[in-house]
């Protein structure tokens, strides 16, 4: 993992975002637990366990939750969570979604979310028995704990940072690798996630795996990760042999071609 990547630097310090003529503040957990509890359809992961069924599908964004996803990001979530029921606070954020919200921002808002909440480019090394069910925001959460967070101090933590953090634990095991994001400045965001490879390339790779495993090689993702074996495989062949090849082909046996057998040119006549 390289510290310089940008997508590291960007979730250690993340650029200013406007709204509506507010900043919004870095996403964090406690934010992205907050969405999900008011039923935003501004928040970032949708539900994978108990919440799923009728009644929780997402809905389309209007200009009430632009502006009510604005006042939430725009303060830090605890701030948000206990002003947001007051009359004042309601009727701040109303009177703005009707006069001042318009179409366009539920796209950038949208985008905003989708670039705070992506998760870091990944590969896969040795797939282990996990969590199948559990919320993202719980994983992440009891990830941070287990560093040693405390609990408020972990709903704190900017939801991309955490990301960072959590993936950084299995880097380090040798359970996954990070592999940073090229981001070129003024162009879209990637979606970050798992690699995909061709079948023939994981078969190589799993072969290959094994071999290593057999040998008690240590890992090395210059030769033993899925992209170096499909760089390889890419690779063009030379027409002419290798010297392995040359030295395998000495030890075989040579049998005479019988297209290339001279015959006697003098006739062998039986005795009378």
């Amino acid at each position: 993992m390289s510290l310089a990547a940008p997508s590291f630097l960007r979730a250690v310090v993340p650029p200013t975002v406007r709204l509506g003529g507010r900043r919004l503040l870095p996403m964090t957990l406690g934010h992205a637990v907050l969405l999900r509890a008011i039923g935003s359809p501004f928040a970032p992961y949708p539900a994978r366990s108990v919440e799923r069924g009728a009644g929780n599908e997402i809905q389309a964004a209007t200009r009430g939750d632009v502006s009510l996803a604005r006042f939430i990001l725009s303060r830090p979530w605890t701030v948000a969570r206990d002003t947001m029921d007051r009359r004042r606070s309601r009727r701040a954020t109303i009177l703005w979604g009707l006069l001042f919200a318009r179409d366009w921002m539920v796209g950038a808002l949208q985008k905003h979310v989708a670039t705070e909440a992506a998760v870091p480019e990944f590969e896969v090394l040795h797939q282990g028995e996990g969590r199948r069910g559990a919320e993202l925001e719980l994983v992440l959460l009891d990830s941070l704990i287990a560093r040693g967070y405390h609990h408020d101090a972990a709903l704190n933590t900017p939801l991309a940072l955490a990301w960072w953090l959590h993936l950084a634990r299995f880097d380090g095991e040798g359970t996954l690798r990070l592999a940073p994001v090229s981001e070129v400045p003024g162009s879209e965001s990637q979606v970050p996630g798992r690699k995909e490879y061709p079948p023939e390339v994981m078969q190589a790779w799993g072969e290959a795996q094994q071999a290593r495993a057999k040998q008690g090689r240590p890992y090395d993702a210059a030769t033993d990760s899925p992209e170096a074996i499909a760089e390889t495989l890419r690779a063009p062949r030379s027409p002419l042999p290798t010297d392995e090849e040359v030295a395998f082909a000495a030890r075989l046996p040579q049998t005479p071609d019988p297209k290339h057998q001279t015959q006697n040119p003098i006739r062998q006549t039986q005795p009378r």
